[in-house]
């Protein structure tokens, strides 16, 4: 579902007398929200962005919305954007007011920032900022790991865990990195259409994960190599060879997936986990039962696991929440 917003710029829209300066300070003004929505300058050693960064970054993200060039008609995605107001409304609703409060003024206005300037510039700009924020996110991590240390490595703040292997950058995790490169991915693969550019970021992407030692994080990426290249090949066939295709590919899923499920002991051992996944199962069964317990109530930012209901449920977290992934 879609909406249409007409808009009262026209006249500058028409002229377009600011075109040439709002429109790369917004582009590049997305793409630095881009960055600070991804986490990837969050562990820098020895440094912490301020909270008033993301807030002021938000609140100039929604003004470079309101006055940049745009056409007479703004499509706004309405389900995407219920479900917006739905993740800030179980923010606000939480265990911890004052962490939530603080999500909202800093993620959180990154977040409308972000979706502000996304609302009104066109596509060849959104395309332009996504290409700028994964390029720089990519430079940034591979200079982290050269340079610092603790970008290699990942030490648990109350020292109750053991150091673990894995580049992360300046990520907070791993598994956090690896979320990046699920989405830089894909971008790489559509819209850098150089070929050197391209091929150097595949190359980074490839080095990083191989350092991260983050199953997880490698299982999804092969994951999306294979759907990536499964659509490039349907693509090119008849249409009667691609009901084919997809009835093969889904025989060969079942088959796969009955295998995995017999032999899933061995699968672990090899990638290095038990059976519990390093803890993560664990960790679902406290949060379901949590969600059972109250099952309406808005947990928020930390509210299942910043505020556990018994001491038994902290003690599971203390234990393998570290260690998970």
């Amino acid at each position: 579902m879609t909406a249409a917003l007409r808009t009262s710029n026209r006249e500058t829209h028409a002229t377009g007398s600011w075109d040439p300066l709002i429109r790369p300070i917004a582009v590049l003004a997305l793409a630095t929200l881009f960055v600070l929505d991804s986490a990837g300058v969050n562990a820098i050693n020895g440094f912490r962005l301020p909270n008033s960064v993301p807030l002021l970054a938000g609140l100039g993200g929604i003004a470079l919305a309101a006055v940049v060039p745009r056409p007479e008609k703004i499509i706004i995605p309405i389900a995407p954007m219920l479900l917006v107001v739905l993740l800030v409304a179980s923010v606000w609703w939480s265990h911890d007011p004052f962490v939530a409060n603080l999500w909202l003024r800093s993620n959180g206005m990154v977040m409308l920032g972000t979706i502000a300037l996304g609302l009104v510039l066109p596509n060849r700009d959104l395309i332009t900022a996504l290409k700028i924020f994964v390029g720089l996110v990519l430079v940034i991590t591979l200079v982290a790991v050269l340079i610092d240390p603790l970008a290699r490595t990942h030490i648990d703040p109350t020292g109750e865990s053991p150091e673990l292997s894995g580049w992360h950058g300046w990520f907070v995790h791993k598994n956090t990195m690896a979320g990046f490169m699920m989405v830089a991915l894909p971008v790489i693969m559509a819209f850098y259409r150089n070929r050197f550019l391209r091929w150097t970021a595949y190359l980074a992407i490839i080095v990083l994960m191989v350092g991260s030692d983050s199953t997880t994080g490698r299982s999804a990426l092969a994951v999306q190599v294979a759907a990536f290249l499964w659509f490039t090949v349907n693509r090119r066939l008849s249409s009667r060879g691609s009901a084919t295709f997809a009835v093969s590919t889904a025989a060969l899923m079942i088959v796969a997936a009955a295998a995995v499920a017999s032999s899933l002991a061995a699968i672990a051992d090899a990638a290095g986990k038990d059976l519990t996944f390093t803890g993560r199962t664990e960790i679902w069964a406290v949060v379901i039962d949590r969600i059972g317990q109250q099952p309406i109530l808005g947990h928020g930012v930390k509210g299942l696991f910043g505020t556990p209901k018994t001491p038994e449920t902290m003690e599971v977290i203390r234990e393998i929440g570290f260690s998970a992934g």
